[in-house]
């Protein structure tokens, strides 16, 4: 199995390292997509749907922990891990309460590469597929009743905390599966659409 992975550095030589070692730790991690800021990243995300990003904390427009958060609303199985010089409790704790793989520190290792790897590849092994989740149900809702549903849900609960993983246990979908949907009928992903409300 290949696993799509997108970089995320705003350091050309260090992103150019990261990828060049990835893919030498295992080849079955091709990298995709490569981002200097996590706007950026975050537009790559949308549009190539990856398996899995490696991202730096300290990048320009939106830092790599904004970014882990915004993935993990939109697409909560898509793999994290964060990649940092500073070893700051803080930005571990918050790297963690947006569930990211792992928290790595500069300069990383082939050991600690190796290691966020292996656990990548039996998280992604644990995931149930993406699409359906229960076929029954996908045969009694429309993709339109599924994106009005979306948008209703998020409307009444903009003011609570809440991820995809919430509505899509609700309805029986996939996160992946609802935010597609979503994105294709309103052109904005459920957190961009939370944000604009």
């Amino acid at each position: 199995m290949n696993y799509r992975c997108i970089v995320v550095e705003d350091e050309m030589l260090i992103r150019m390292d990261l990828i060049r070692r990835i893919q030498l730790c295992d080849p079955s991690f091709q990298i995709v997509g490569e981002a200097m800021d996590g706007q950026t990243a975050l537009d790559l995300v949308d549009s190539l749907m990856p398996d899995v990003v490696f991202t730096d904390v300290r990048i320009p427009v939106m830092d790599g922990l904004e970014l882990a958060r915004s993935i993990r609303f939109n697409y909560p199985s898509v793999q994290i891990v964060v990649i940092s010089g500073y070893s700051s409790f803080d930005y571990v704790q918050k790297a963690l309460r947006n569930k990211v793989v792992d928290y790595l520190l500069k300069p990383v290792t082939d050991d600690s590469l190796r290691e966020v790897i292996s656990k990548i590849c039996v998280n992604i092994a644990g995931l149930p597929a993406a699409g359906k989740r229960n076929g029954e149900r996908e045969r009694t809702l429309s993709p339109e009743e599924i994106v009005s549903y979306v948008s209703d849900y998020i409307a009444q609960n903009y003011n609570s905390a809440f991820t995809l993983d919430n509505i899509a246990e609700n309805i029986q979908f996939s996160p992946m599966y609802i935010s597609r949907l979503f994105k294709k009928a309103t052109s904005q992903t459920p957190l961009q659409y939370l944000i604009a409300l």
